[in-house]
Order: structure tokens, then sequence, then C-alpha cells
């Protein structure tokens, strides 16, 4: 599904140069909390400037029907705020902490949002100026730590679900993206009874996977689209077709099935944003 509203921001670079969150937010670099008994942070801000590259456009007679793409950079998230210690060596000793911990790359980044914590990979990439000694007292130092996101999106930790109970027969819902990127599903189907069936088939828009098993009672399909894996009752098995995913707003999915059937379903996700 064609996204015009990333289209235009990539057309015509209109995205913020600076975004902000509230100093209340909760962050957290590999398990090392920046919110503490000793440090107080004042602002989180997103470098992110013109951060969607151009976007190119493959041949529809060559790549099936062509389809936009676009590319993010990477984003810079910026810290601020102040250290302060009972005196003077312990807050050598906690500035020390806090460049061990932030020493380590390509760990998780952990910021609260609107009460829900969103992770990215990353990395700090000024270790050797992360605190001002212009503004140097006794037992307090300000600080600002620059992290170089280098995964392509956070994702919301908390996973976002539909379920149904007892279906006897296929069924087509909507389901809404809440996040800022495309996420990829897991669907889920446990059959409380089963007679006769051995097809089942779950589809957003164009792409629809198909399993040709024979499904007997007490089964649990899964459809990991993330993954990219089909299991019945935890075993791989084969499937056809291409793994669906959830584009950013409101989508339409359909299972299909044969035989008579009466199941339990369910599809998950995480929001993702960028």
């Amino acid at each position: 599904m064609f996204n015009f509203n990333l289209f235009n921001l990539a057309l015509f670079n209109q995205i913020p140069e600076v975004a902000t969150t509230t100093p209340q937010d909760d962050i957290v670099y590999g398990g090392y909390s920046l919110k503490n008994a000793r440090m107080t942070v004042s602002k989180i801000g997103y470098d992110i400037g013109h951060s969607v590259e151009a976007p190119t456009y493959s041949n529809p007679l060559t790549d099936l029907g062509g389809e936009l793409s676009y590319r993010f950079r990477q984003k810079i998230v910026i810290v601020n705020g102040k250290m302060k210690a009972e005196s003077g060596e312990a807050l050598e000793m906690a500035i020390d902490d806090m460049k061990r911990a932030l020493g380590r790359p390509n760990k998780d980044l952990d910021i609260k949002v609107n009460g829900n914590i969103r992770r990215a990979k990353a990395s700090c990439i000024n270790l050797d100026s992360l605190f001002s000694r212009e503004h140097y007292h006794i037992d307090w130092i300000p600080f600002t730590i620059q992290f170089r996101i280098v995964s392509e999106f956070a994702k919301e930790l908390q996973r976002q679900n539909q379920s149904f109970n007892n279906l006897t027969t296929g069924i087509t819902e909507e389901i809404i993206n809440r996040g800022t990127v495309r996420t990829s599903p897991v669907i889920s189907m446990t059959f409380n009874t089963a007679t006769g069936t051995n097809n089942v088939s779950f589809g957003i828009a164009d792409n629809i996977i198909t399993i040709a098993e024979t499904i007997t009672t007490g089964d649990v399909l899964q459809i990991d689209c993330d993954n990219k894996v089909v299991t019945l009752n935890s075993l791989e098995i084969d499937f056809s077709g291409t793994f669906p995913i959830l584009e950013v707003g409101t989508n339409s999915y359909t299972i299909t099935k044969n035989g008579t059937v009466d199941y339990n379903f369910s599809i998950s996700y995480f929001n993702n944003y960028l």
C-alpha cells in the first residue's frame, strides 16, 4: 500500500529538524538508567534532520508492478541532564560508572513515551565529551549524551492483540496499525475441533499465505510473519505464498479454510516508530 504522507515527507523534506519529549520520560541504555537518585534528565531531543533519502521507483515491467521504496538515515538521540553526588569523590565515581555503561556499543535504548516503552538499538558516539567541565561543581555536573540509532526503527514493547474465540467460518476483519511504519504480525489459530480440514489461508491485501496440511482437533497453527516461519504444534511446516504485513493505518485481513472447524484466532504485533 502506497503511503502518500511518507512520500510527501521524503519529497519535500517536511520533517522537523528536532523533536523533543518531556523530561519525565524514562530512558535506559543497556540496563543503565539515566533517571535515578543521582541523575535528572532535562530534555530528550531527536536530531533527525532530513532523515528520508530520495525515494526510488522500481520498473513495473521488470518488478511485478513497481513500488516506491525509501530508506531512512540513522538518527541521533540527544539527552541533556545533570549528575549529582554527595561529594567530589562520589561524583567522579558516578562519572566513571556512566562512561563504562555507555561505552558498550549496540545496546537497547529504551525511552518511555506516553506511558509505553519504545526500544531501538543504539550506541553512544560522544563518550569523550559527555560532561561539560566548564560548568563543573564539587557535587554536580551537566552532561550531554548523543546516541546514534543503529536500528531501522523503534519497537514499542507492549504487543497489540486482537482475538476471537469459537469461530466456525472464515472471517474478514479490520485491524489498525497505530505506529508510523509497517509491522509484521503473528497469527495463532487453536483448533478446538477440526474435521476434513487441510487448507488454511491468511491474507492482507495481495499478500496471502496458505498452509496445505491436515489439521486435527487440538492442533495449534502459528504464522510468524516477522521471522518468516510457520509452525504446526511448534514444528516448522511448509507453506506457499507471501507473508502478510500491516501497513500504517487500517488493514483488512481474511481467513479462509475448508472442512468443519471450531477455532480460536488471534493476531498480534508491535507498533513500530521512526
